[in-house]
């Protein structure tokens, strides 16, 4: 009995220090938010077809790309950082989708190309401590996308149709380039050994922003024929008649009710019609076209006045360009492309459609600390409770040996001449 007793008195005195060891650390940033660096998150995946795409005519494809993503998802979730994560929960956004070119601007009529690609999209949102419960809240996280077999999104946004200004290679991770585009960072890993982008003429630009200055000229026209043949419909002898005889209809109707109110009707909306027959709209088809005609001839007399090495040379773009040399295409004499950017395009057969194999990956980084967003490499860990998931992220980011056993996991990457 002494024994049981002196046990009990031994819980009950370790109970208290037992539940403080246990209670969940809490931290709190600057603006009061409180935070649960230790506390244990969860890993879920969501996996999406795009609906667009004809399941029966890609089950292959579909089936090859949802077998790669489950073998990623395996990966990561492997990793020491999320089994389990602490913290933050995670989440696997696992995608195929059907790609579309990019083109600029949007109308450009230019040929789609879809693709059919595959991504993952890796989340880690941070755990809140709210009303005495842990809370996760997915839009405010930390994440990194890997595109598979996806050309479209590796050179940023186009200056003009399918052309961009040339990404350039900034760094590298683990021997494989990062690129800065217009739009931010991008790792790209190139399976196939072909080059990634091919260099534009300035006759090509030049082309191309002739073309682009031709579709808006049949735009136009187009949206003018439209409305004169509207005008011409409506001001027809048989439209008159129908709205006359709409009217007598509407007169005969009032005036089983009141005489007055019926031969006021007729009164106003007659003298209406006749007022808008007089005044007929004019259409004049080529009155928004000026400004593309104009366009057009300057951009004829920049290629007139080109010999044909300076067609066939690489083009080189500059926004300046246009006021500091007087001409319409943007583009730098010879003497001045230091100074601004080669313009390309992604190679148009450096994705082969046939074949159900990893041929090009790219990573592209979101962290929360906006200022280095896209930059993972050129961030340190923080202090601040708040960027508890871009830590993780950091963290991931410089696990070599993951990031080397993950990419050859899909196959042995060509050596490439730098730049390609």
């Amino acid at each position: 009995m002494k024994a049981i007793i002196i046990s009990v008195l031994f819980l009950m005195c370790m109970t208290p220090l037992w539940a403080q060891e246990n209670a969940e650390k809490k931290v709190q940033d600057e603006t009061g938010d409180i935070f649960l660096p230790d506390h244990r998150g969860t890993c879920e995946t969501i996996p999406y077809v795009d609906l667009s795409i004809d399941v029966s005519l890609f089950k292959n494809k579909i089936s090859y790309f949802e077998k790669i993503l489950a073998d990623m998802i395996d990966k990561f979730s492997k990793n020491q950082l999320l089994s389990p994560p602490r913290g933050f929960d995670v989440r696997f956004a696992n995608q195929i989708f059907k790609w579309n070119k990019l083109i600029k601007p949007n109308d450009f009529p230019m040929e789609d190309e879809s693709k059919i690609t595959a991504g993952i999209e890796i989340y880690f949102s941070p755990y809140y401590y709210i009303n005495d419960n842990p809370v996760t809240d997915f839009r405010i996280n930390s994440h990194f996308r890997i595109h598979v077999n996806n050309p479209y999104n590796i050179a940023g946004t186009p200056i003009m149709a399918d052309i961009y200004l040339s990404p350039r290679i900034v760094e590298s991770f683990y021997g494989y380039p990062i690129y800065i585009t217009t739009q931010s960072e991008v790792t790209i890993i190139n399976y196939t050994g072909k080059q990634l982008f091919f260099p534009v003429s300035q006759e090509e630009y030049i082309q191309t922003m002739i073309e682009y200055w031709n579709s808006k000229i049949d735009k136009s026209q187009a949206e003018n024929q439209k409305q004169l043949k509207e005008i011409e419909n409506f001001y027809s002898d048989a439209a008159q008649q129908q709205r006359k005889k709409d009217l007598e209809q509407a007169y005969q109707e009032l005036l089983k009710f009141d005489k007055k109110a019926a031969e006021d009707l007729r009164k106003e909306l007659g003298e209406l019609l006749e007022e808008e027959f007089n005044n007929a709209p004019e259409v004049d088809l080529y009155a928004s076209v000026s400004l593309a005609d104009q366009q057009i001839e300057k951009l004829n007399n920049v290629l007139a006045g080109m010999s044909a090495a300076e067609r066939k040379r690489q083009a080189y773009y500059s926004v300046g360009a246009t006021d500091a040399f007087n001409n319409a295409s943007g583009l730098l004499p010879e003497s001045q492309k230091d100074y601004g950017d080669a313009l390309v395009r992604i190679n148009p057969e450096l994705i082969n459609d046939s074949q159900n194999k990893i041929q090009l990956i790219s990573i592209h980084w979101g962290l929360m600390q906006s200022e280095c967003h896209d930059k993972p490499r050129d961030l340190p860990s923080s202090e601040k409770p708040g960027y508890i998931t871009d830590n993780k992220m950091i963290e991931l980011y410089n696990d070599q040996s993951f990031w080397e056993d993950l990419i050859q996991m899909f196959g042995i990457v060509p050596t490439l001449k730098t730049g390609e």
